[in-house]
Order: structure tokens, then C-alpha cells, then sequence
């Protein structure tokens, strides 16, 4: 199914989340685009990377590395309305964004291969909550119109779409 049929196929709240672009001003570059980070284990493995000609066509822009400490300094010094990040070993830096003030607030879409379960417990482990700390969990693989349900619902919910 390509793109536009996708579209097409979407119920209208699918629709409203996913297309609906007025993102909460503060969270946008200067080009006006909702800006999406993206941290995966290896830059050559970036699911998202694949996606990126949908998300520029749905008015995103995407950001991506594999170094976490780059995706700190960008979560520090740039406007990010999303971050997805793939959850093996970074708790770290999950907890890290939940106790710095200026990220707290941040919206965060964990993905990974682990089970939903699995992953639950890893967080909680790790002292994290989802659904309190993280906005969404989206386990490998999954279809682009998942990554996109995913991507509109958490915004709209933050109030960014």
C-alpha cells in the first residue's frame, strides 16, 4: 500500500493526528517543521532513516545518529517536538531526560525488539514508567502506518499537532 492509499484508508482520527501539523511553536525550527530525533543503535540501521521521504512529505523533519551523547547535546540545544529512541542501553539516558528539567516535558516513542512486556519491565527497572515518563512503546518490526499512528497520536496528545 502506498502512501496515499494509506491515507485514504485511515479513519478520520487517524487522520486528524497523523496530518494535522500546528505544533505547539516553541518545538519548532525556524522552518516552521515539526523536528523529529531519532537514536538508534547504528547510523547504517536507522528504521526511521526509511521513513524519512514520508515524514518530510507529512511536514516533519528528521534528525538521526547512533551516539547518544549527540543526541543529548541536540535534546539540549534544539527544538525537538519527538524523540524516538531504541531502548537497548539507554536507561540511562531515558532517566536522564526525566530528572533534567529542561527535558522533562519532552515527548519520547521508545522502540525496540523487546516484547512490550519485556520492555515494561525493563523500565521499570531502570525506575521508569510507561505511559508516565515515556508517551509510547512501538515494538520491532512494525509498519509505517504504525510509526505514523504512533508519531500523530503522542504529539496531538502533548498538544504539538
Amino acid at each position: 500500500m502506498n502512501r496515499q492509499e494509506n491515507k485514504a484508508s485511515q479513519t478520520g482520527a487517524e487522520r486528524g493526528s497523523s496530518a494535522k501539523l500546528e505544533e505547539d511553536a516553541s518545538k519548532r525550527p525556524s522552518g516552521g517543521r515539526p523536528r523529529i530525533l531519532a537514536l538508534e543503535n547504528e547510523p547504517c540501521l536507522s528504521l526511521l532513516e526509511i521513513f524519512r521521504p514520508d515524514l518530510e512529505e507529512s511536514g516533519f523533519e528528521l534528525l538521526t545518529t547512533s551516539d547518544e551523547h549527540q543526541a543529548l547535546q541536540i535534546l539540549l540545544t534544539q527544538p525537538i517536538a519527538l524523540f524516538v529512541v531504541n531502548l537497548a542501553g539507554r536507561m540511562w539516558l531515558l532517566r536522564l531526560i526525566k530528572a533534567e528539567p529542561r527535558l522533562r516535558q519532552l515527548s519520547v516513542l521508545v522502540v525496540s525488539g523487546y516484547s512490550k512486556l519485556g520492555a515494561i519491565d525493563m523500565l521499570r527497572r531502570a525506575g521508569l514508567v510507561l505511559y508516565r515518563d515515556l508517551d509510547g512503546y512501538l515494538e520491532k518490526p512494525f509498519m509505517p502506518e504504525d510509526l505514523f499512528t504512533f508519531i500523530g497520536t503522542i504529539l496531538a496528545r502533548r498538544g504539538r499537532v
